[in-house]
């Protein structure tokens, strides 16, 4: 008779490894951003959630999430916007990797293309 738990026995070594390269890193990752840091890398006090306060508190960091944001739900809405130079052929680079490509506006030197998954 077979050990039916024997697999289950056998991955458990592999199990605990994928556990410790993920759980262990974003557990560093938590310490890191509730604890002041010297430059050195060394944790010092606990400071709460003061460092994601000064994120928040930061103009370039708040336009990057949210142009972050807005790229996301464009290329998860499907919808794919480009401004390109007319002549570099961006039309026929496009229609290879999307359905349906279709032209915004244009003038002689510029194109706006949408492309649709």
């Amino acid at each position: 008779m077979q050990n039916r738990f024997l697999p289950y026995l056998l991955t458990l070594p592999s199990l605990f490894l994928a556990a410790v390269v993920i759980f262990w890193p974003v557990w560093d990752l938590v310490q890191i951003s509730t604890h002041e840091v010297s430059r050195f890398g060394q944790l010092r006090e606990f400071n709460d959630f003061a460092n994601f306060a000064a994120l928040a508190a930061d103009p370039d960091f708040m336009a990057a999430l949210w142009r972050t944001g807005q790229w996301t739900v464009l290329v998860v809405g499907g919808a794919l916007y480009v401004v390109g130079n007319r002549h570099l052929g961006y039309h026929s680079k496009l229609a290879r990797l999307f359905r349906g490509v279709e032209q915004v506006a244009a003038t002689p030197k510029f194109v706006i293309l949408k492309a649709r998954k």
